[in-house]
């Protein structure tokens, strides 16, 4: 019981240090769509692009979080971190890896990006969210 505490107490403690980050530097939002077969997730993607890396989180509407995940764009890896338990199984998450290694250098930040998995059925859509009024006066 402890320990879940103490974990969501510092999930609770990131999140704050990530959301005061992202005032401060230059974040892309865009909305997500990942369709396959039996489902899909849709909700916020939000990118923080640096020189060597890509860090980005998905959540979908509720805030709930589905993964975060890092790309080493000189290495060309990238990894997945925080899965939700639904997709938290090797294999999804090399599919999910491989996918985002095919999206990620090539996402447009101003228009809507499609990827497909023909392989594995899978969907990927991302579209840029309009920026608001208080992060245009800022």
């Amino acid at each position: 019981m402890n320990s879940k505490w103490i974990k969501n107490l510092c999930l609770q403690v990131c999140l704050l240090l990530l959301a005061t980050d992202l005032q401060a530097q230059s974040v892309s939002r865009m909305s997500v769509e990942i369709s396959f077969e039996k489902g899909g997730i849709t909700g916020i993607c939000l990118l923080r692009k640096e020189e060597q890396t890509v860090s980005g989180t998905i959540m979908n509407e509720f805030g709930i979080k589905v993964f975060d995940f890092v790309y080493y764009r000189q290495r060309d890896k990238l990894r997945l971190f925080n899965v939700i338990e639904m997709l938290d199984k090797w294999y999804i998450r090399r599919v999910v890896r491989r996918d985002l290694k095919q999206v990620l250098p090539h996402l447009p930040p101003v228009s809507e990006y499609r990827y497909e998995n023909r392989k594995r059925h899978i969907h990927y859509l991302f579209t840029p969210l309009p920026t608001t009024e208080d992060e245009a006066t800022e």
